[in-house]
């Protein structure tokens, strides 16, 4: 027993060893990038993988040697477990699994791996919390509702109506302030990205300028290594003949992925057919919690159609089987530079364990760790059931890892198709919630111009939404009625009779998110019939302000910014 375990040990020893320990030079800083270390003599890598090979401790060793040579059996025992230990590490682990992916111009391995990061919240006194309580429910009482901080959804709202300002957190947090909605910086400050001088800054999105050897290496390196695809409703011919004459130009040629309408009859029973949408998901269940006063959402069918469609794409894309891809929304513009950003980006800045990185990232949440990336961090100042909704928005270009691409499925996909939490149908909400899961990137939208741009199309999957408000099927209902009968007689022959009727139509919430309707219609009769009719709409199509009175004038709620 005791020559068996050496063996398996000196094994895992030598396997560990084969990579030597870089040697510290210097602690200086890149000028380029501030917050990267140089100094760093790389050993060659095992070929085939990117770097990140986990230090075991020795003194473990010795001590498991000596229990074997005391106790064969038990030292036996010992050594498997410890390996079955290791085993299960590895298969959840996102990092362990990216070191045996190919790595020759899909990651700069020299670098060092980003650390883990804790959950960060922003912590505030009661009287703050209390404070932006009150400013958003005035006259209510406080309370702690969901265990959410309402200072910083006010925050983060204040980023959601400015998307395309190129803000970083630190300016809105003081424009914010400036309202009188959150508190200062002087006393309060939060910063969403750790580290904001590294990345979130809007002047690092400009152009270094390219020389001509450069811009030769990166056209080479992009034929070689990337694919393009573009997601597109088939009705949206003119979306299509934009981007593509747009990427034609920049000598990238696209490939057309036909988005998911689920509008079309059968469209989801196809979307499951097909595998983009998993059997098991119960969409009824989804928008039924959707149209629920503290979720929030409203109609989903176009979210869901957005979901399938991104799923489509990357089964396209697993089959077409390119080193790296590319998936833009059909309202995108690259930027002139697009080509030598992205190279530079993978071969410069990305590092071993990424799997996939978002090339406009709205609102980011995480840790700068280079010049034009965030390590996103899931929202842990939003509950669980919101699926730690409202930051890293934008899926308009993103980057996948082709060969991660599987394992990034098996993580993500159940987090989208959570029926429980509707938040998640999302993309984008769903991904950064798992963030501490996978290897997610981002480069910040504070950075002006940036990789791309949003074009002013509008957007489909808000249409869809709002479509079935007006397409919905008739709705179920439910008749009470109820009758008072009074009279009233006085000296003399004066007699008056009133009498009032009431009644009440409800409807309860249908399949495939259609409207529900409520209505209230009161009659009241005296001498002379007077008829008043009085229409209550539901909760979703009232503003968020009237949100508590319902009217009959007011746009719907998600049609506010």
């Amino acid at each position: 027993g005791t020559m068996e375990l050496e063996r398996l040990l000196s094994a895992d020893s030598r396997a560990e060893n084969s990579k030597a320990e870089p040697d510290k030079v210097s602690l200086g800083e890149d000028p380029e990038t501030p917050g990267r270390v140089e100094g760093y003599k790389v050993a060659p890598e095992p070929s085939g993988c990117c770097s990140w090979w986990p230090q075991r401790p020795e003194r473990g060793r010795g001590l498991l040697l000596a229990a074997a040579a005391a106790a064969p059996i038990a030292g036996l025992l010992a050594a498997a477990a410890v390996l079955a230990a290791r085993h299960e590490r590895g298969a959840e682990d996102y990092r362990t699994a990216t070191r045996r992916l190919p790595r020759d111009g899909l990651c700069n391995a020299s670098l060092p791996l980003p650390p883990a990061l804790e959950p960060r919240a922003w912590k505030l006194e009661a009287v703050f919390r209390q404070s932006c309580w009150q400013k958003r429910h005035p006259g209510q009482v406080f309370k702690e509702q969901s265990h959410r901080n309402w200072c910083w959804i006010t925050y983060k709202e204040k980023c959601h109506t400015n998307l395309k300002a190129h803000w970083t957190w630190a300016i809105t947090q003081d424009n914010a302030a400036a309202e009188g909605i959150v508190p200062v910086r002087a006393v309060a400050a939060f910063d969403p990205l750790e580290r904001p001088e590294v990345c979130d800054q809007a002047y690092f999105g400009a152009s270094p300028g390219w020389s001509p050897v450069q811009k030769s290496a990166a056209l080479a390196w992009f034929n070689q290594n990337v694919k393009v695809y573009v997601l597109n409703l088939p009705s949206d011919v003119g979306r299509w003949n934009t981007i593509s004459a747009r990427l034609n130009q920049l000598r990238i040629p696209p490939t057309r992925v036909l988005g998911v309408d689920m509008r079309v009859p059968n469209a989801l029973h196809d979307a499951k057919a097909n595998g983009w949408v998993p059997q098991w998901y119960d969409f009824d269940k989804a928008q039924s919690i959707a149209y629920q006063p503290e979720q929030k959402i409203g109609p989903l069918k176009g979210t869901l159609g957005c979901a399938s469609a991104h799923f489509k794409l990357q089964e396209q894309v697993l089959r077409d089987a390119a080193p790296l891809a590319v998936a833009f929304e059909d309202d995108s513009w690259p930027e002139d530079d697009f080509v030598e950003r992205l190279w530079s980006l993978v071969t410069g800045e990305l590092p071993g364990d990424w799997e996939v990185a978002t090339l406009m990232s709205r609102c980011p949440y995480g840790r700068c760790v280079s010049k034009h990336l965030v390590r996103v961090q899931p929202d842990v100042n939003e509950p669980h059931w919101r699926c730690r909704a409202g930051v890293n928005w934008g899926m308009h270009g993103v980057l996948y890892r082709v060969a991660a691409l599987p394992a990034l499925q098996r993580r993500w996909r159940p987090a989208v198709f959570d029926a429980e939490r509707p938040h998640c149908l999302d993309v984008d909400v769903a991904l950064a919630s798992i963030s501490d899961q996978v290897g997610y990137y981002a480069v910040p939208a504070t950075q002006d111009p940036g990789f791309l741009r949003e074009m002013n199309e509008g957007s489909a999957r808000y249409s869809i939404n709002v479509d079935t408000i007006s397409t919905a099927p008739p709705p179920t209902t439910t008749t009470t009625s109820t009758t008072l009968t009074s009279s009233t007689s006085t000296t003399g022959s004066t007699t008056s009779t009133t009498t009032l009727t009431t009644t009440t139509t409800s409807s309860s919430s249908t399949t495939s998110g259609s409207t529900t309707t409520t209505s209230t219609s009161s009659t009241v009769s005296t001498t002379t019939t007077t008829v008043l009719t009085t229409t209550t709409s539901p909760w979703w199509t009232s503003t968020a302000a009237a949100h508590a009175q319902p009217t009959t004038s007011t746009s719907p709620w998600w049609t506010s910014t």
